[in-house]
């Protein structure tokens, strides 16, 4: 009786692989080589692709130059180590991620990691590309190569999530990062201290926009889209969906680029341009204050006090002042400053006359009429709970010294 197999051959059915012609792996017809040429690189964990655009630092991104511009002694100060007053252009190293997520747990990674820095007369730009996930110890490794020794890491907001991040993936492929020594430059911080009363929104794209007057063009996506973008391009192997990642993060190196030129232009020549606007004037006093350069601090404030601050932001303004004078030894003019404040009903100023009256003149009556203005000034407000205690003791030691 014919078996089963026996029928099936009758019938011209094939039985086993053999004589089977072989299929190769069709390849996706939009591979990222297709839609984005690079380059393969090699180590010993396996195969990295990376992407490589240069621009010539006279080209301009908005207003400002590509050209390295921002003065050493600056960034020492900010940063807070003195070592980098003798640093060179070539040490900074601008880093910027596209990852699947937010947050910093150990199913977030980086997909696509953009460095920039610059070589002569260059500014080269290099984007990692995870073509799969299993590419990121390689991908990490080649990265880790190109980093020069004792780098300056220029980031927005990376300080507190690229680094930490990749920080992470280092560790969890067994790797040591390049970023344990370098110097971070966190340009998010530097932008709220510098424009936190005239912009409502520090966001990159926003001090793009209103500081560098810099557009992006419709080949940019949303940064919430991005995770997504990735999780598609890796179920249908479709690059397309991915190329405007790439345009997207060689824009936010760029703008770091053009926003740490344009900000040491900013503390280096304040006054240059006539139509600074004074709340940037302000803010850059501030800063100056807080390096200690008193007369540069000075001279800002008294600019920014000539233009149409809003009324906060003049107060503010007006105190920082009077306390620089008071503590230079100009009491001349810190007493002008607390006299017209005083007429603007700010309590501190009466309290600093009166104390420069009692101490500094022993001219106990004018030390009381001030505190006697002031009484009279907060009688009846929200303040008074705040004020009224030291005035009152205050009056009563005047009181005292007048008989």
């Amino acid at each position: 009786m014919p078996s089963l197999s026996d029928k099936l051959k009758a019938l011209g059915v094939q039985i086993g692989p053999q004589n089977l012609t072989p299929t190769k792996a069709r390849k996706p017809e939009y591979g990222i080589q297709q839609v984005l040429p690079g380059e393969e690189v090699e180590n010993l964990y396996g195969l990295a692709y990376r992407i490589t655009e240069q621009y010539a630092v006279d080209e301009r991104y908005g207003l400002v130059e590509l050209r390295f511009r921002t003065p050493p002694e600056l960034i020492a100060q900010y940063c807070g180590v003195p070592d980098l007053e003798r640093s060179s252009a070539d040490r900074y190293v601008f880093i910027d991620t596209e990852t699947t997520g937010l947050g910093l747990g150990s199913g977030i990674f980086a997909f696509l990691i953009g460095l920039g820095y610059y070589r002569e007369d260059y500014f080269i730009i290099r984007q990692y590309f995870l073509r799969d996930p299993g590419e990121e110890t390689a991908a990490l490794t080649a990265l880790s190569e190109e980093i020069c020794a004792d780098p300056v890491l220029v980031s927005f907001n990376g300080k507190a999530f690229d680094v930490p991040m990749l920080n992470n993936r280092y560790i969890l492929n067994g790797l040591s990062s390049p970023f344990d020594s370098s110097i971070q430059l966190d340009l998010l911080h530097l932008s709220r201290r510098l424009w936190k009363d005239r912009l409502p929104s520090r966001t990159l794209i926003n001090l793009e926009g209103n500081i560098l007057a810099a557009q992006r063009t419709e080949e940019d996506v949303p940064g919430w889209m991005i995770p997504q973008l990735y999780k598609d391009y890796l179920h249908t192997g479709d690059a397309r969906l991915v190329k405007n990642v790439f345009y997207h993060n060689a824009r936010d190196i760029l703008a770091m680029v053009g926003l740490l030129n344009y900000v040491g232009g900013m503390l280096t020549s304040p006054l240059d341009q006539s139509k600074r606007d004074g709340l940037d004037l302000a803010s850059i006093g501030s800063l100056h204050e807080r390096f200690n350069r008193t007369a540069e601090a000075i001279e800002l404030y008294n600019y920014a006090l000539k233009q149409d601050l809003p009324p906060e932001v003049f107060e503010s303004t007006l105190k920082r002042l009077s306390f620089l004078h008071k503590q230079s030894g100009d009491w001349q003019q810190a007493i002008s400053l607390w006299e017209l404040a005083a007429q603007q009903g700010q309590v501190y100023a009466c309290e600093e006359l009166a104390k420069y009256y009692e101490h500094n003149q022993r001219d106990y009556s004018a030390a009381l009429k001030w505190v006697e203005y002031a009484l009279t000034m907060i009688a009846g407000r929200p303040q008074a709970i705040l004020w009224q205690p030291a005035l009152e003791h205050r009056r009563q030691r005047l009181l005292r010294k007048t008989g």
